[in-house]
């Protein structure tokens, strides 16, 4: 085998062995070195660049080749490594001292990486589970966070928690189903910090049971909170993102929005909605330097079930949803989706689908639909049947138990 050949198939290693660092997860001890000799290439090669020996030589790098000569070497690197498609035609074209350039397939993470340090970040649902422990690992970097929610003594306990581990965060009451309310809270949280940096949308409602017991108004409400509000938001932060140069939206999805979950219809049509919307615009808002994020998470330890609301036969809805949300090789703890979540932010990711259950399950949807479409309906027959014409009220999990 050539050795560019093995070169690149080293540094995709280290590349996945980083993102499972950046993401919380212990490395064994040979995964360690291997992270360490690759800082050191990148610390060599990137001295070689800064000292002007070869780079650019057979790689035509547009506009800032024909500029080299006006700006500075740091800042020629730093400018061609925020743009991934000269990177891409560096990682394939470019060597030194005949060892390709695969590190600058590494140093992306570097390069586009920025420091929650300071920062403001606004985050919908951030009175609990998910969104507390985003606003707990944000607060952790040192950045400052605004919590977006209809509870005020939610807020005010999600507050105080972040308060006393050093944090710094506002409460800010909103109803995400009111566009003029988004608006004031977004001027809200510019006027109290001066600008923003990072939009989250977390903020999300489960309703389970079957079809026959959901009304067009289940259909209108999930739309609402998972597209329209999250569209509203952006709306609105994108013209500050612009003033700053830059900024960082993160989508929370769902596996309901790669996948059509039956029981959960409303849900799952309103989350494929986000994925598709936050899909498209990032390629478009890219230019502008605002990434943004589509995280796909599976069923996660938040204590959601408590929160969701239940048609149907209530009763068995409730236990079957309990028992999945439960499963530790199935589900991912709120505080490790965070780290995760974050991670990815901060790097720019593009898509972040986590636990490894939920990636073989949309792989698995994406190559074999057919089959999979057989093996959904199979798994429906299990499911709690259509109740009675009581089962068309919603009841809350907590008020199920």
């Amino acid at each position: 085998m050539a050795a560019e050949s093995i070169l690149n198939r080293k540094a995709l290693r280290d590349y996945h062995i980083l993102e499972r660092y950046e993401a919380g997860i212990a490395l064994k001890g040979s995964e360690v070195k291997s992270i360490r000799a690759g800082k050191a290439n990148i610390s060599d090669a990137f001295a070689r660049i800064e000292n002007g020996e070869a780079f650019l030589y057979n790689a035509d790098i547009q506009p800032y080749e024909r500029a080299s000569h006006e700006i500075p070497a740091a800042k020629r690197v730093r400018k061609l490594l925020l743009h991934r498609q000269e990177i891409v035609k560096l990682y394939g074209e470019t060597q030194v001292a005949g060892r390709a350039l695969v590190i600058l397939k590494l140093y992306w993470k570097f390069a586009s990486r920025f420091s929650f340090d300071g920062k403001i970040i606004l985050i919908t649902g951030g009175s609990r589970g998910l969104g507390l422990a985003l606003a707990r690992e944000a607060c952790a970097g040192r950045a400052r966070v605004a919590l977006l929610a209809r509870d005020p003594n939610e807020l005010a306990r999600a507050s105080d928690d972040l308060t006393r581990r050093g944090g710094e965060a506002l409460p800010v009451e909103c109803d995400l189903l009111e566009p003029a309310q988004i608006k004031q809270a977004v001027e809200k949280i510019v006027d109290h910090f001066g600008g923003l940096d990072v939009v989250i949308n977390n903020a999300g409602i489960i309703e389970v049971g079957p079809l026959a017991h959901m009304k067009p108004a289940d259909f209108e409400k999930a739309m609402a909170l998972h597209f329209w509000a999250p569209y509203h938001i952006i709306g609105e932060a994108i013209p500050h993102f612009r003033r700053r140069g830059s900024g960082r939206i993160v989508n929370i999805s769902s596996i309901g929005g790669k996948i059509a979950v039956p029981h959960m219809a409303p849900y799952t049509a309103s989350k494929f909605c986000l994925v598709g919307f936050s899909d498209a615009i990032r390629a478009e808002l890219a230019r502008e330097n605002i990434y943004v994020t589509t995280v796909t998470p599976g069923m996660m330890r938040t204590g959601s079930h408590g929160f969701a609301q239940f048609k149907g036969d209530r009763a068995a809805e409730y236990k079957r949803f309990t028992a999945a949300s439960r499963l530790p090789f199935a589900s991912i703890s709120a505080k490790r989706a965070a780290r995760k979540i974050l991670a990815a932010c901060a790097i720019g990711r593009p898509a972040l689908v986590m636990p490894m259950s939920a990636r073989l399950m949309i792989t698995a949807n994406a190559l074999f639909p057919n089959l999979f479409g057989r093996i959904m309906k199979m798994a429906n027959t299990s499911l709690p049947v259509p109740a009675g014409p009581g089962g068309d009220e919603s009841r809350r999990g907590s008020e199920i138990r």
